[in-house]
């Protein structure tokens, strides 16, 4: 769970130096692209990483409530 979170974030990371570095090197990726795929490509790779945060964060919640929660009861 926690490896899906970790891809999502390194792709975002991976992506924004990119576009940093388009600014003093050409890049051929980012540079083939234009601002508004770069935005929609941060856009849905910052979602996908916040999704991926808190499925995992509510998966661990309940995960505890059943294991520790239920073997005290």
């Amino acid at each position: 769970m926690q490896a899906e979170a970790l891809l999502c974030q390194n792709l975002l990371g991976g992506f924004v130096l990119l576009t940093f570095l388009n600014t003093n090197f050409s890049v051929a990726l980012i540079k083939g692209c234009g601002i508004g795929c770069r935005t929609l490509i941060s856009v849905i790779l910052g979602g996908a990483s916040l999704h991926r945060i808190t499925a995992y964060l509510i998966r661990e919640v309940r995960l505890y409530n059943i294991y520790v929660k239920g073997i005290a009861a």
